[in-house]
């Protein structure tokens, strides 16, 4: 055992921290003599907690130190040095207690991967933070970032790299103290951060996110098995007609550019190239190659070979010289106001199957786990401001809802895979919030709500509306929740002004208190600077003193988002209460597994001979989250499952 003394910076308020007793524990009498100070901790103190490591990745990397502590002391573990029953011994020694982590995900990772241990009550002090300036934080705080803010002092961090890929690092008197500056502060930032929380009323938001934490890090590390030869097949189709409709685009410009070529009379191929803003090496040897093509054949094939089919700027000039009169080349406005039109349907059709051959094409392949052959995404459960999750590494959110790509992740062998979904949570949040009439009775008449919003937005008999006619119901009842203007309707519809007012003037004469209470809440954001949901949770805007004529579009957005952060973040909470209600009641073990998190959908990996069983138990889990909110109307979980992922 080694006892360093360091003397932290003083904190902003100009107290002093005590000097702390730094301990490298490397044998078992070193690790005797300082259980003490984990076990004489008083109940229901949180203690922090920090690993060292030789990289990024759980499976295939080294765990080298465990640093445990506070302001008075920190214990540095070796973990190559003490055997592993001692690194247990104390882990699960801290699983009763709270630990205090920064990133505190990557920590369990390793700890659970490396010694079995699941610490089940975590606080993170990275999402503390998050939570305190959810919107207007710009990414997510390094603990640097936050000793700089609550304590004026400086970490040097550079001392980490000593650690990647060297699992034999010497340990050096800079190297403990940089370990142990990584756990001593974390007590006092996360007291700091929940005496604001408190203030903001922000408790329940944060004690579920924290509750949380451990179960997402588990899903994580469960991983999903991806089928790669279903979905090589899938990414082979969309690569040959990634080439298909790029030779067919290609050709349909072909003659324009060929006219366009005769016309001009271009002395070479690199004036026609700068006439038509299409790129190439500029590069005196290609310039000087290009201005020796002179024959109006080869000009149109360099023209043709140049052109970029996923460049906007060279798309738009070229449909503009074809007759086609676009001012962008956006999907949603082609297929608007260019819906017809031959050329605007080869190009969207072109990129989605170029989406496909890019984003889901072998990069997934190449994110199979070598050590467990699943593809292991991260979870951030803050990753949008209204505390929905995100998922990266792969984007499991983006994955296409039909059938060929769904069906290529699947159970292991003797599983099946669960799919539950809370079905139009959204629409039911939003009835309940504002205590709409028609919309609850709606709910409650089991009428479907798409059919009676259009019925009455065009003026016309509820048994009278089509298949079409509801389609435009179903996306104004989500364009109004999402806040959209009389302007956007006609935009989205592609009719005229006038007529998309009269669309938003009957829709909001049949649900007139869901009107009242949007105008209230679109008050309060613009008064406050920030909404609200339900249980809580905020999301701030930065807000002028005063919105000048040139920033109405500025405030339209804040209040768009504003309320959008009421329904769409109660729903995020109302999820999250369920996902940790499932991991916690959970009464199958290991038979039983949370996988992903996909908008309002879980997806849960079970044993096959306790499908049905687990059926009754998520369906159970999520009405119950639900009706913390939900208390007026009923909610519907739709629950499908197969040796697939299904929708």
């Amino acid at each position: 055992m080694v006892g360093i003394g360091l003397r932290l910076l003083s904190r902003r308020d100009g107290s002093k921290l005590e000097k702390t007793l730094v301990s490298y524990i490397t044998n078992e009498k070193a690790f005797r003599e300082t259980l003490d100070r984990i076990l004489k901790l008083d109940e229901g103190t949180p203690i922090g907690l920090d690993t060292e490591t030789t990289g990024l990745d759980w499976f295939s990397e080294q765990l080298t130190l465990i640093q445990v502590g506070n302001s008075d002391w920190v214990n540095i573990y070796d973990v190559r040095e003490l055997p592993m029953r001692s690194i247990r011994y104390i882990l699960e020694l801290l699983s009763t207690k709270e630990v205090i982590c920064h990133n505190a995900k990557f920590d369990l990772h390793f700890i659970y991967e490396k010694t079995g241990v699941f610490l089940p009550r975590v606080y993170d002090t990275q999402l503390g933070e998050v939570l305190l300036y959810a919107g207007i934080l710009v990414s997510y705080p390094h603990l640097k970032d936050l000793v700089k803010k609550y304590f004026n002092a400086e970490l040097k961090k550079e001392i980490r790299n000593s650690f990647i890929g060297n699992p034999n690092v010497v340990i050096t008197p800079e190297i403990l103290e940089y370990s142990a500056n990584d756990v001593v502060y974390l007590p006092d930032i996360r007291r700091m951060q929940l005496e604001e929380l408190g203030k903001r009323k922000e408790l329940d938001v944060v004690r579920l996110e924290m509750e949380l934490l451990p179960h997402v890090m588990i899903m994580e590390h469960a991983g999903i098995i991806l089928d790669t030869e279903k979905w090589k097949k899938l990414t082979t189709q969309a690569e040959s007609n990634v080439v298909l409709y790029d030779s067919k685009i290609k050709s349909s410009i072909g003659d324009c550019i060929a006219s366009i070529v005769s016309k001009k009379k271009f002395e070479n191929a690199l004036d026609a190239l700068e006439y038509f803003k299409i790129s190439f090496s500029k590069t005196l040897g290609v310039r000087k190659e290009m201005k020796g093509i002179t024959d109006e054949e080869t000009i149109v094939q360099t023209l043709l070979d140049n052109f970029n089919v996923n460049s906007n700027t060279q798309m738009a000039r070229i449909m503009r010289l074809m007759g086609i009169d676009v001012e962008n080349t956006s999907a949603k406005y082609l297929k608007r106001d260019f819906k017809d039109n031959e050329f605007t349907q080869l190009l969207t059709t072109y990129r989605e199957w170029e989406k496909l051959a890019t984003s889901f094409g072998d990069n997934f392949i190449e994110l199979i786990n070598k050590i467990t052959g699943r593809i292991h995404t991260t979870l951030d459960q803050l990753g949008t401001a209204t505390g929905r999750f995100a998922s990266y590494k792969p984007n499991m959110q983006n994955i296409k809802a039909d059938t060929d790509y769904r069906e290529c992740f699947k159970a292991g062998p003797g599983k099946k895979l669960i799919s539950a979904d809370y079905s139009q949570i959204e629409l039911r949040m939003a009835a309940e919030v504002t205590n709409e009439d028609v919309m609850l009775n709606a709910f409650r008449e089991n009428k479907d709500l798409h059919t009676l919003t259009a019925a009455a937005v065009y003026e016309i008999a509820f048994d009278a509306v089509d298949d079409e006619i509801r389609k435009r119901g179903k996306s104004i009842n989500f364009a109004t929740i999402y806040g959209t203007s009389a302007k956007g309707l006609a935009y989205n519809f592609a009719i005229p002004y006038e007529e998309g007012l009269k669309l938003l003037e009957n829709f909001r004469r049949t649900y007139p208190k869901f009107t009242a209470c949007v105008g209230l809440i679109h008050k309060q954001i613009l008064t406050r600077g920030y909404s609200v949901t339900p249980l809580g949770r905020r999301r701030y805007f930065k807000i002028p003193k005063k919105f000048t004529p040139a920033e109405t579009k500025l405030m339209f957005k804040v209040m768009r988002e504003g309320f959008n952060h009421v329904v769409q973040g109660g729903c995020a909470d109302m999820l999250k209460i369920a996902m940790l209600n499932i991991a916690r009641n959970n009464p199958f073990g290991d038979a039983f597994r949370m996988l992903l998190q996909v908008h309002d959908e879980l997806v849960i990996e079970v044993d096959e001979d306790i499908v049905p069983d687990a059926e009754k138990f998520i369906r159970h889990e999520m009405l119950e989250a639900a009706g913390v909110f939900i208390k007026s109307i009923p909610v519907e979980v739709t629950i499908k499952y197969g040796d697939f992922w299904r929708k």
